[in-house]
């Protein structure tokens, strides 16, 4: 007589074949899916830490030009010129500093003489930069009458130096910022 279907012994190899595939592709797959995960939140933050940069690169390019319109020795505070909604040009306040929670940017009206805030706003713009120091860059400027007679010398600044730690490599960065203000106020 014939037997026709599996015998028991069957089953159970071909039970523990499945299994053992079953856990050598989850295994793989597992995995790849952690490796996925880290690259992609690496990505993020990486993303996140450029445009902080970037946002930062930009408010300084509208820094004020005037060595007196900077705390960099208190606060890292600087005036920066904006337009308003119905582009007329105003001064706002700006300071980058870095709290608990990461990098942290500060806008609205700052008193340079007694170097305290009188209203303000802040939010958080990066959590993996954990050091920031700005260096004025300054630069003699003479100014001439027509007749090559001195007029007026004085010390402006030309540009800052940027300089921040990333917090998950501990490497030291730098970059250069040239004030290129391009709000440019208008006498009525």
């Amino acid at each position: 007589m014939k037997n026709s279907g599996f015998s028991l012994v069957e089953f159970l190899i071909y039970t523990v074949l499945f299994s053992f595939l079953a856990v050598l592709f989850f295994g793989v797959a597992s995995r790849a899916q952690f490796k996925f995960i880290t690259t992609t939140s690496a990505q993020e933050n990486l993303l996140r830490q450029v445009l902080a940069i970037d946002l930062l690169r930009r408010d300084l390019m509208s820094a004020s030009f005037v060595s007196s319109d900077w705390d960099v020795q208190q606060n890292a505070v600087f005036k920066k010129m904006t337009l308003t909604s119905k582009n007329r040009p105003q001064s706002v306040c700006v300071c980058w500093f870095i709290a608990a929670r990461g990098l942290m940017r500060a806008q609205g009206e700052y008193d340079f003489t007694k170097h305290e805030w009188i209203n303000r706003t802040s939010c958080i713009v990066c959590q993996s930069i954990n050091s920031i120091k700005f260096i004025l860059q300054k630069s003699l400027i003479k100014e001439f009458r027509a007749e090559e007679e001195f007029l007026d010398e004085r010390k402006d600044c030309v540009g800052v130096w940027v300089i921040y730690k990333d917090a998950g490599s501990g490497q030291e960065k730098r970059f250069f910022v040239k004030f290129r203000n391009r709000v440019v106020e208008v006498e009525a």
